[in-house]
């Protein structure tokens, strides 16, 4: 998970999660508004790995 947080840091994910911007324009999040793509990220900076396997709303597949 150090992995993830660092990628969260150069990528300045941390800031991003804040903003909330993604979720309101996120067409997923318009048609399903129970997918937010900040929640996602929420749970991978508090090392939920668990709370996002298996999930389909985050394949692209």
């Amino acid at each position: 998970m150090e992995e993830v947080k660092n990628l969260l840091t150069e990528t300045r994910g941390l800031v991003c999660i804040e903003c909330g911007r993604c979720t309101a324009i996120c067409p997923v999040s318009r048609a399903d508004n129970t997918y937010s793509p900040r929640s996602v990220l929420m749970r991978l900076v508090h090392n939920d790995v668990e709370g996002i396997k298996g999930r389909k709303d985050i394949c692209s597949a």
